[in-house]
């Protein structure tokens, strides 16, 4: 993802990207404060403590009025429908066709425990 990040800034001929690869817990900002931090797919992987403290530690980063760009997965339905539901994430073509049944269960939205203080717009 990475290098695929890169080739994008190359191509659009961007000169002021930072990426990093240490995880956000162990991340040392130096310098002005950030404009812009996106994280993808990222913090599930966290322990609810954890998450709590990598979201402080980016609001920390973050210059006042930035923007945090969280693109992550959050979980929301009964157990007995992680099957069908993580099989039509996982594989867009099988959401497509399911679309008629998974309308309006699948949106890109902005956690509820997210407050506004860090960039998510409701």
């Amino acid at each position: 993802m990475r290098e695929r990040l890169r080739n994008k800034i190359d191509e659009a001929a961007i000169g002021n990207v930072e990426i990093d690869a240490t995880g956000v817990l162990t991340y040392d900002h130096t310098g002005d404060p950030a404009d812009f931090v996106y994280s993808r797919y990222a913090l599930h992987h966290l322990p609810d403590f954890w998450e709590v403290m990598a979201l402080r530690r980016v609001r920390a980063i973050l210059r006042p009025g930035g923007v945090f760009r969280l693109w992550d997965v959050v979980y929301g339905f009964n157990p007995a429908e992680a099957d069908e539901r993580i099989e039509a994430w996982a594989h867009p073509s099988a959401r497509r066709s399911r679309a008629t049944g998974l309308a309006g269960r699948w949106r890109s939205t902005c956690a509820t425990s997210t407050p506004p203080s860090l960039g998510c717009s409701r």
